[in-house]
């Protein structure tokens, strides 16, 4: 028996309307977030709609947090509105606490239309980079990704990096398993320069 769903290039019939259909699907747009959002297909959308009142409380909606009142022009203030995001950060316990809270910081910082100064992002940095820099290693992979992309922005934007990167760098290396920078371990023995010898 023919399998309908499969397409060949042979003389085998293709089966009616299939060819509208795949070009139908082809002009299809995107319609989630790459970070917020999972892509759903249709039939988890049609799911999705039927649990949604269930769901509302415990999703932020990316639009409605988008358009949030917070401090703009004062790092203090802003500090202190995301004093309850800064404790869950660092929650070890619970993966969920911190990636709210890295949803909030998203939207904030990323997406938000109307963001803070860049003279806030560099005060900031200093004091959000090391908790953002440990999500780099979250055992969640949408936080690993978040932290990934709020560090970005704020490298986008800051113009004095001196006292993050060398935070930044250890921990590259460490999820790069970068160890043998210098490229040495792989020598002869008799070819490794010594200890003085070592660039600093």
């Amino acid at each position: 028996m023919e399998n309908v769903n499969s397409i060949n290039t042979g003389s085998a019939a293709v089966p009616k309307g299939a060819t509208e259909k795949l070009i139908a699907a082809a002009g299809k747009k995107i319609d989630h977030d790459p970070i917020l959002d999972d892509p759903l297909s249709d039939d988890d959308k049609k799911s999705d709609n039927s649990n949604k009142d269930d769901s509302e409380d415990d999703e932020d909606s990316s639009d409605e947090e988008v358009q949030i009142n917070f401090p703009k022009t004062n790092a203090a203030e802003l500090m202190t509105f995301l004093h309850r995001e800064m404790t869950n950060l660092q929650n070890m316990e619970d993966a969920q606490k911190r990636k709210y809270a890295l949803l909030r910081f998203y939207e904030i910082f990323v997406l938000a239309k109307s963001r803070a100064t860049k003279k806030v992002y560099q005060e900031i940095l200093p004091q959000i980079q090391k908790p953002l820099f440990k999500r780099l290693a979250d055992s969640v992979q949408k936080n690993r990704e978040l932290a990934a992309t709020i560090i970005k922005e704020f490298y986008l934007t800051c113009d004095d990096l001196t006292l993050s990167i060398p935070y930044l760098m250890p921990v590259m290396m460490d999820r790069l398993n970068a160890d043998d920078l210098e490229g040495l371990d792989t020598l002869p023995e008799i070819m490794r320069p010594k200890p003085e010898q070592r660039a600093l």
